[in-house]
């Protein structure tokens, strides 16, 4: 984190920074400051994807709790980093499976629509809701219930 600070603030706002960094409060709030001049930023900036991503995710207004943010993050962190990121219902299971629909739906919906009209694969909402039974099955209620809202966010923030 202290990398991306000195990257978007100057030399003597860093200083007050690092000071209000410390308390623990202070520093929620101060991730929501970096996270909105992060995404305000036209510079392009070094960083390690699950800190931008966990940056991001802390936006979202709609989230209920920090963990659920983080929980998000991670879903993205880890599917972006599969090479056939689409899920598959015969293959994947419980969480994994429904990290890969909340990814693949936010990012590769067209991607699906074609699997689902050329290939009679399951529809977009088919996957949405097997994803949030899982979701709730795992005991993310929270993630589930803002299933569509994550969707849009990524849409609106990543593509």
């Amino acid at each position: 984190m202290k990398p991306l600070i000195e990257q978007l603030f100057d030399p003597d706002k860093i200083v007050h920074i690092k000071s209000l960094w410390k308390d623990r409060e202070n520093r929620l709030l101060l991730q929501e400051v970096i996270a909105d001049k992060m995404v305000e930023s036209n510079d392009l900036l070094e960083l390690k994807a699950l800190d931008y991503f966990v940056l991001l995710t802390s936006r979202a207004r709609f989230s209920d709790s920090a963990e659920e943010s983080v929980t998000v993050a991670g879903m993205l962190n880890h599917c972006l980093k599969i090479p056939d990121i689409l899920p598959l219902v015969t293959v994947h299971k419980h969480f994994e499976f429904s990290s890969r629909c909340l990814v693949s739906l936010a990012l590769f919906r067209r991607s699906m629509e074609y699997r689902y009209n050329k290939f009679a694969a399951p529809s977009c909402e088919y996957y949405r809701g097997v994803s949030k039974i899982f979701l709730l099955r795992d005991h993310f209620e929270s993630l589930a219930a803002h299933h569509e809202a994550w969707e849009s966010y990524l849409v609106e923030h990543l593509v």
